[in-house]
């Protein structure tokens, strides 16, 4: 009898508790409700016929002449990283194919002083093959006893700030100037430039902090040839994302460290046909089937812009594609951001919703394959 007993409140604490969960947890969205949200999302410049859209944002201007596999120097970004000191290569530096045979994307690293030690270190890495698009250079000088009183803090300008770590991105490093666009005029600094600060006090009270470098951030893009209007916000988009982005440490004698990323050098596809586009209903059905498919979730909002991706299909203008170094062009898709609530814990009034994954949508129907960069999680 006891058994029966306990056996009988615990399926009673069940079942209160699923009540209670029923009762507070967000329903989960249906199909059409995903794709109403969806169908809203979509920019402006999406209609029934989209291939003027695709044409324009086809011809987006990139820098095929010196793109940055072709202006990238080792020697000169050597050189501006250890001036006169003399770094330890990487021996493997020299070989620019695996022991398979395939283009190595590894990278090239040389070194001065240890990582962990108390000396002056300098590092500087970048792709062997550099259609991949990756630098990386980082000054360090030697430890020595510091107090807030003695540290020297950063005093130049978020917009000098910014000057420079451009101008040390495009003459030094090689990345193509028009790939970096230029902020609308009146554009506040405080919007491109942040800055890393040091915190100082004794145990838990902070007694203030020491600004150290200005951190900018740049974002690879392309200029449309003719400019998309947003008639919500009377704004025009003059530039669509592209694959790139850099990061550049700035204090006052100069650039400090660099982190270029995925600033890849291949074509937009040359036989890209417009006249195959999708319309907005097959656009809108297609995102929302796979914004459904997540599952378990209570969209708040979806985001959505124009970009450039790699696409796994192979350069048609290379003769031998399986062992081209870049087997891959550049296509226009449709980049959606989805800003989720957890359906198993009830959303508050004025919650923010968290970024879920990022998908691309390929714009153009045809036989090439999606693109190959997955999805990935939203920082």
């Amino acid at each position: 009898m006891k058994m029966n007993l306990k056996y009988l409140v615990t399926v009673c604490a069940v079942a209160l508790a699923s009540a209670a969960h029923a009762q507070t947890a967000p329903d989960r969205m249906t199909l059409e409700q995903v794709r109403a949200l969806v169908r809203a999302s979509l920019p402006p410049a999406i209609g029934k016929t989209n291939s003027e859209l695709v044409k324009n944002l086809s011809l987006a201007k990139l820098d095929i002449n010196s793109p940055l596999s072709k202006a990238f120097d080792p020697g000169k970004v050597t050189r501006a990283v250890f001036g006169r000191l003399s770094p330890n290569r990487d021996p493997g530096c020299s070989r620019s194919r695996t022991p398979t045979g395939d283009v190595d994307e590894g990278l090239c690293t040389s070194m001065f002083g240890e990582p962990g030690g108390a000396g002056e270190f300098r590092v500087l890495s970048y792709s062997k093959d550099m259609t991949v698009g990756d630098i990386t250079f980082l000054k360090r000088p030697a430890q020595q006893e510091l107090t807030p009183n003695t540290i020297k803090p950063v005093t130049i300008e978020l917009g000098s700030a910014y000057d420079a770590a451009v101008k040390f991105g495009s003459d030094t490093l090689g990345l193509p100037r028009i790939e970096i666009a230029t902020p609308p005029a009146g554009t506040d600094p405080a919007a491109l430039v942040t800055t890393l600060a040091l915190g100082f006090g004794q145990q838990d009270k902070s007694e203030g902090q020491i600004p150290l470098m200005r951190v900018v951030h740049v974002h690879r893009a392309a200029e449309l040839p003719t400019a998309l209007p947003d008639p919500a916000s009377g704004l025009k988009l003059t530039h669509i994302l592209a694959p790139g982005e850099a990061t550049f440490f700035v204090d006052d004698v100069g650039v400090q460290g660099a982190r270029v990323e995925g600033w890849v050098s291949l074509p937009i596809d040359p036989k890209l046909d417009p006249r195959l586009a999708k319309t907005d209903e097959q656009l809108a059905d297609e995102i929302a089937q796979e914004l459904f498919a997540g599952g378990g979730q209570k969209i708040a909002k979806v985001q959505m812009a124009f970009a450039l991706a790699p696409s796994g299909y192979p350069n048609p203008d290379d003769p031998n594609p399986p062992l081209c170094p870049a087997c891959g062009v550049l296509r226009p898709v449709l980049r959606v951001v989805m800003f989720t609530f957890d359906t198993q814990v009830e959303s508050k009034e004025g919650e923010i919703a968290a970024p879920g994954l990022v998908h691309e949508f390929q714009l153009v129907d045809g036989t090439q394959e999606a693109p190959v960069r997955p999805m990935t999680q939203q920082q």
